[in-house]
């Protein structure tokens, strides 16, 4: 285009990739709503919706960079990890030292090197924190039953999709029961009109479509039990590993998935203080001291092998890493 003499910047382009008038319909801040215009579009309806999911990929990806950049590699707790007095962590570099630190701007000498070198006085705060997740990681012998116990919390948390399912099914049965006897009313009834006939029936396949798209969505999610349980399963083995190897996306992630409300530390001994733990990990913590001899009163083992946890309030383990 720029060849033959028409130079448009790559923003304006962008700006009218994303310009619906293009593929036929008018927005205005006059109308309620979106409307079909009189005009040719230029692209079909589906390229257009193909071209704004690329865009929100992409704008996906941006802010994974953006994380990524945000927050370095070697000190992966910025921004998550708070001093004792409540203030979040900063970190810096001494590049002379190639040495990282995470530091309090409130309290004074609270300052802490995030990775334990030969010289170091203190076990660094990165390696402080993959023995902190170890804690919540899932002994080989406890699985099966832990998987018996997610399978129950899913189930309970999924209870209104399958609801919602049968309402379908019966919703669908009953639209199936229209068509059949507008079929039968057309064959019958003489004076039954074409025009009518022709209007209900597109209505009641409308209907059958739509029902059967939600019903895919709807089993979709809960057919999706298994696999969500084997991946919280993997991690829940290896959430130390996976936070130690892991890239700084990953790393981000995990922290925010075990401890959604962050963690603090402690300068006198460095002990880290947690207020809230995912209860799956809670969960998979308190089996682990039970099974060393220690009572907890929130937690009982079933007579078929499970584990039941007080309270409410499980969030999903799984996400992709």
């Amino acid at each position: 285009m720029e060849n033959l003499g028409l130079k448009i910047p790559k923003q304006s382009i962008s700006s009218i990739w994303r310009n619906p008038f293009y593929c036929g319909v008018i927005v205005n801040a006059l109308l309620d709503e979106p409307k079909k215009g009189n005009w040719k579009p230029i692209v079909s309806e589906s390229d257009f919706w193909k071209i704004q999911e690329s865009f929100e990929k992409n704008k996906t990806n941006s802010k994974k960079e953006f994380i990524k950049s945000k927050v370095h590699e070697k000190r992966p707790l910025t921004g998550f990890l708070r001093c004792e007095c409540g203030d979040l962590l900063t970190s810096y570099e001494v590049i002379k030292k190639k040495l990282h630190y995470y530091k309090c701007q409130k309290c004074k000498d609270a300052s802490f090197n995030a990775i334990t070198t030969i010289k170091s006085k203190s076990k660094g705060l990165n390696d402080l924190f993959e023995g902190l997740l170890s804690n919540y990681t899932l002994n080989h012998q406890f699985i099966e039953p832990f998987k018996l116990q997610l399978k129950k919390l899913f189930d309970t948390m999924n209870a209104e999709g399958i609801q919602e399912m049968r309402s379908l099914e019966l919703k669908k049965v009953e639209v199936e029961k229209n068509l059949e006897n507008l079929e039968m009313r057309n064959i019958q009834d003489l004076d039954f009109s074409p025009e009518t006939y022709r209007t209900f029936k597109t209505k009641f396949k409308n209907d059958l479509e739509l029902i059967d798209e939600q019903m895919r969505d709807c089993s979709q999610k809960v057919s999706n039990h298994k696999m969500f349980i084997d991946k919280s399963i993997e991690i829940l083995q290896n959430t130390s590993k996976i936070w130690r190897d892991g890239d700084i996306e990953s790393k981000i992630r995990i922290q925010n998935l075990v401890f959604p409300e962050g963690v603090s530390i402690r300068l006198k001994n460095r002990e880290y203080l947690t207020k809230k733990v995912n209860q799956v990990f809670t969960l998979t913590s308190t089996i682990t001291m039970d099974s060393e001899g220690v009572e907890n009163e929130k937690t009982h083992q079933n007579s078929d092998g499970s584990f039941l946890v007080a309270g409410t309030g499980l969030e999903p383990v799984t996400f992709g890493l």
